[in-house]
């Protein structure tokens, strides 16, 4: 088989900054609770304490049992798939005894209300919105009008919140949130380790906050204009611990992130749950920013240079397969029953899956046929035959293996539901659509066949996310289009001549950004551009009963970089900056057509 085989064919930002900055927050939690009446402030009593009346600001808290069961319904469809903020056991005693803050509950439930059928949430949309807009109010106010020493628990309700705007397609606010956790994690030292004095869980926590954190921002990096908030070295906590040592509070020695990537003989199998994703996100990371040029003074060596960064990466990447050989047979691994004890291979987990999905994203990124040509476009390099033919090959395979890799784990029944591997799978399927056009018989029904498996996993997903909706739209679309940029897969051809149109749908196939946005960035554009400003909270129509089957969390966020160590009256330029040039207004894909088209 040859898949190189081809035919030719205004806000006023004058007066005190942090007044000013509060004014904002304040009319943004008006618009965010316009649905509801009268003013109320957030008690801060525990939440036992929280009744309240039809014309209060604050949803009424649930009783006991409805709140037990829903917080249970977090942690069974939710935590831990990836993002992970709670030691489980402590959580459900601090909320029996009445000891978390209202704010964090709020938070929770804000993420939690939709797993639930029970009638005491009537209307879960709104109620949902009512709580997570009650919890911000808080926590704004604990972090910039209160003189208490904070706590992590401010950083894991931003992250929360700033999570559940990311469902809602608020992703103008989710940003400012996101961006106000990791300012308040780096002022608390979250990146140092936590004191010894304190139980392990209690220190594991605290890690995996910050880690979750990191996880969310390095994933949404895989654009043009996303770079990351996180800088590793800065970094100075171990990786997460496995769950069970975590579950029981059982210390455990991990490497950091630092030492992982500077050794060659750890062993992914030894880093379970979190752990290997946050690596394989770090290297993904680096990828992006690599394939996306947002470095203009970076690496201008050709990429078939073994000193390049191109190659540099490449050995990084090479060091995770051998990290991934200890698994045996991948694809039969996860389509068997676990393994037995006896067996020599490491058994395949959920936690397994993701990680190793990015692996071969990586590679789908590093070397797409588009994006690498369209880096060698800007430099003056007669690009070698044999480099295009090794580099479109192995592009081709690392596609078709992050597809099977998701059909055979959705056939075992593993959770594969998060969005980010929606993103995972349009990326791999704007590929199977170039390679629907080589003359190699083979390689044409493997790649339609791939493409197939990849728009049915994106549309299990639509139910639940909105995104995933816009991505099958791009997709099913490129599939058609894709002919007219079938001479990318052609390794004889120096240069490949596109219009202006097919190079922006080739982008916002590959970028994370535009993907997750309802209007996309041209690819001329050199500046930020003008979006119009949506409504913090829109009208939706009801949501479905959810079949919680197949659900296996969220990964989700687009985060530009527009908070760094800076003082608030920047933080008040980056929030204008945030609300002025980054909002987009979101249409309702509910009646869209998804019918498969070739």
């Amino acid at each position: 088989m040859n898949p190189n085989n081809k035919g030719l064919t205004s806000l006023d930002m004058s007066g005190d900054p942090q007044s000013d900055f509060s004014s904002m927050l304040e009319s943004i939690d008006a618009a965010a609770t316009s649905t509801f009446t009268g003013r109320q402030q957030l008690p801060n009593s525990n939440i036992n304490d929280a009744s309240i009346n039809a014309h209060s600001l604050e949803p009424q808290m649930p009783p006991s049992h409805i709140l037990s069961s829903t917080i249970e319904l977090f942690f069974h469809h939710w935590h831990g798939q990836p993002y992970c903020f709670f030691h489980k056991q402590t959580f459900q005693q601090q909320l029996r005894s009445g000891r978390l803050p209202n704010y964090l509950v709020r938070a929770v439930l804000g993420i939690a209300i939709r797993f639930s059928d029970d009638p005491f949430f009537a209307d879960k949309d709104r109620t949902a919105a009512a709580h997570a807009s009650a919890a911000w109010k808080e926590t704004f106010r604990r972090i910039f009008d209160s003189d208490e020493v904070l706590d992590h628990y401010v950083v894991q309700a931003a992250t929360l919140l700033a999570l559940y705007d990311f469902t809602e397609c608020k992703h103008r606010t989710a940003w400012i949130k996101i961006g106000v956790a990791v300012n308040v994690a780096q002022a608390m030292h979250m990146m140092t380790e936590p004191p010894t004095e304190l139980p392990f869980s209690a220190q594991e926590e605290r890690r995996r906050t910050l880690w979750s954190i990191y996880l969310l921002d390095k994933l949404a990096t895989c654009g043009r204009h996303r770079p990351s908030l996180f800088q590793d070295q800065s970094i100075r906590i171990q990786l997460p611990c496995s769950d069970e040592n975590f579950r029981t509070s059982t210390p455990q020695q991990v490497v950091s992130l630092e030492e992982f990537l500077r050794f060659v003989d750890f062993r992914v199998d030894h880093m379970e749950t979190l752990a290997p994703t946050v690596v394989v996100a770090s290297l993904l990371s680096q990828v992006a920013n690599y394939t996306f040029q947002r470095d203009i003074t970076g690496d201008r060596k050709a990429p078939w240079d073994h000193t390049s960064e191109f190659q540099t990466i490449c050995s990084q990447l090479a060091q995770f397969e051998t990290l991934f050989d200890c698994y045996g047979d991948i694809q039969a691994t996860i389509l068997n029953a676990p393994l037995r004890q006896s067996e020599p291979n490491v058994p395949i987990t959920e936690s397994t899956i993701l990680p190793y999905v990015l692996y071969h994203l990586c590679y789908c990124l590093l070397q797409h046929p588009f994006l690498i040509r369209r880096r060698l476009e800007r430099t003056q390099f007669k690009i070698p035959a044999g480099f295009l033919s090794r580099t479109i090959v192995s592009c081709f395979t690392h596609a078709q293996e992050l597809t099977r890799t998701l059909e055979n784990a959705a056939r075992a029944q593993y959770k594969v539901s998060a969005t980010f591997l929606s993103y995972a799978s349009t990326v791999a399927g704007s590929i199977h659509c170039l390679f629907q056009h080589s003359l190699d018989c083979l390689t044409r029904i493997q790649s339609v066949e791939a493409l197939q498996s990849s728009i049915i996993h994106i549309s299990g997903k639509t139910r639940f996310w909105k995104t995933s909706g816009r991505m099958i739209a791009k997709l099913t679309q490129f599939a058609v289009d894709s002919i007219r940029c079938s001479d990318l897969i052609d390794p004889s051809l120096q240069s490949v001549p596109l219009e202006v149109a097919d190079i922006d749908q080739l982008y916002a196939l590959c970028d994370y950004g535009t993907l997750s946005t309802t209007k996309a960035l041209s690819s001329t554009d050199t500046a930020a551009t003008n979006i119009e400003s949506e409504d913090l909270i829109s009208e939706r129509e009801p949501s479905p009963k959810l079949d919680l089957d197949g659900y296996s969390g969220h990964i989700d966020g687009i985060l530009p970089q527009i908070f760094g160590p800076t003082n608030t009256g920047t933080m008040i330029d980056n929030f204008s900056f945030a609300l002025r040039d980054h909002g987009e207004n979101e249409q309702n894909i509910s009646g869209t057509n998804y019918a498969w088209r070739l």
